[in-house]
């Protein structure tokens, strides 16, 4: 493992951790389902109503975990939303 994919594993193990406990503490732990992290891809199906707004909340801890590893240049995280996995 190289340096970059280390960093990349631990950006995306913490942004799993904020968004988890995003879910634990909205009440949504058993509404929003993570079904699968691919590399540094989450999917996860919440409900149709509040997919905008989870997309948006995981974009967020997603671009926060990378702040604590890349201070100098910003890591955007684009989410699709789909009716199937978009990869």
């Amino acid at each position: 493992m190289n340096i970059a994919q280390g960093t990349a594993a631990a950006m995306t193990k913490i942004a799993g951790i904020r968004y988890f406990n995003h879910l634990v503490n909205d009440g949504l732990i058993f509404k929003v389902l993570i079904p699968n992290d691919v590399h540094d891809e989450y999917l996860i199906e919440p409900p149709a109503d509040i997919a905008e707004q989870e997309a948006k909340k995981l974009s967020e801890c997603m671009e926060a975990a990378a702040a604590m590893f890349c201070q100098s240049v910003k890591i955007k995280a684009v989410p699709e939303i789909a009716d199937h996995w978009v990869h």
